[in-house]
């Protein structure tokens, strides 16, 4: 399985636009892009959602069936905003 920073990393390979252009249309300065992109550095979720929006993706937590109930309580509480 991809993680979500490979995942990200190839959608914005593919889109065919340059980093800073994705930068611009996602409201994120280049240089973070270009950091995460060569793999020096992490993206918050937010940013994450930002970039895929700009994109045209959509980001989704999603459940897995192995979930234990701690797991669960705490995608709940991401989804709700706490």
């Amino acid at each position: 399985m991809k993680t979500t920073t490979t995942a990200l990393q190839e959608a914005i390979d593919a889109d065919g636009r340059s980093w800073v252009a994705i930068a611009a249309a996602s409201g994120t300065d280049k240089a973070q892009i270009g950091r995460f992109m060569r793999g020096v550095r992490s993206v918050t979720l937010d940013t994450a959602d930002r970039i895929c929006l700009a994109l045209g993706l959509r980001c989704e937590l999603v459940r897995t069936k192995s979930a234990t109930k701690a797991t669960t309580a705490k995608a709940a509480k991401i989804r709700k905003g706490r």
